[in-house]
């Protein structure tokens, strides 16, 4: 049933009265009266009866003002409780989270949390994956966000939507040394990586072959940075071919500042964080409600 129908319907019903119950409900005359009739359609019931400017409950219609007044009112006050508990929600809530993952995740399941509970606050704490899984640990960090969780046994996790990695490098690098022909040909450029020992390349060239894998293990970098939105503002420097989530550069990919090099399906992979908290802890309402959000919005 559809109760905004039904919530006009015990408004003429108690006003006797189509106008009235217009002005009651800030609508016009004709809307009330067409929302009566679907209603009446859809119960297969007639529910009113109108003589002249008024209008009266037929025996049926009575039985259902009857019902339904008391039926909405404690649905009203469900409502009421239920969104007062909402907004009486406070507390705070301790994040740990990568910087770059947090610019690119956080805001919007932020904005989405805050409409129902604009009391809760929050503390984000920066740290790699080791740290922030440190850190929830020994009860540092309520909730984190990390790559490569190790103990799986203290940790409770929900993987979050995979992102695509793709290699790429400013337009102004390929112009000024070329753009690789070949995987290997990569050994001979500037490379932006995330550790000393090219970790991302060298996941990404094990996807070829296992001596190509260990080529780049040798290879230096040639800048070593901490995140990934360093790297992206590196590469959109043309200071080097680095590998990034697709969403760190969409701009620049659109534009055409930043190219992608190998357009190739078997070469893909995705990276995917996991949301963690602590096994068996007590948590605030707060914060099982704001764990709800992050799943909901970051993992389906």
């Amino acid at each position: 049933m559809d109760y905004n129908k039904l919530r006009t319907f015990i408004e003429v019903a108690k006003t006797g009265s189509i106008s009235q119950a217009a002005n009651n409900l800030f609508r016009t005359q004709p809307a009330i009266t067409q929302q009566i009739q679907l209603l009446e359609e859809s119960l297969e019931l007639i529910l009113l009866e109108r003589r002249n400017t008024r209008v009266y409950l037929t025996k049926q219609g009575e039985q259902l003002f009857k019902f339904a007044q008391h039926r909405l009112r404690e649905i009203d006050d469900f409502l009421a409780e239920v969104k007062n508990d909402s907004e009486s929600l406070s507390g705070e809530i301790r994040v740990g989270i990568r910087p770059d993952v947090a610019t690119y995740m956080l805001p919007i399941v932020f904005a989405n949390f805050k409409v129902a509970y604009p009391k809760v606050k929050f503390t984000i704490i920066h740290g790699d994956a080791s740290q922030t899984e440190q850190k929830v640990l020994s009860n540092e960090v309520d909730i984190g966000i990390q790559l490569l969780v190790e103990n799986r046994k203290l940790l409770k996790t929900w993987p979050a939507k995979s992102k695509p990695i793709i290699l790429v490098a400013g337009a102004g690098y390929l112009k000024k040394y070329g753009t690789p022909k070949t995987e290997e040909d990569l050994l001979n450029h500037d490379i932006i990586d995330y550790t000393s020992d090219c970790d991302a390349f060298a996941f990404w060239a094990k996807k070829i072959r296992k001596e190509l894998e260990l080529s780049f293990r040798k290879k230096r970098p040639h800048y070593i940075c901490p995140d990934h939105g360093f790297a992206a503002e590196l590469i959109k420097k043309d200071l080097g071919i680095g590998l990034l989530p697709s969403y760190t550069i969409a701009e620049e990919l659109k534009a055409g500042s930043v190219k992608q090099i190998f357009k190739r399906k078997d070469l893909e992979f995705g990276m995917s964080f996991d949301i963690v908290v602590k096994r068996n802890a007590n948590r605030t309402a707060a914060e099982s409600a704001f764990l709800e959000t992050m799943i909901r919005e970051l993992c389906n």
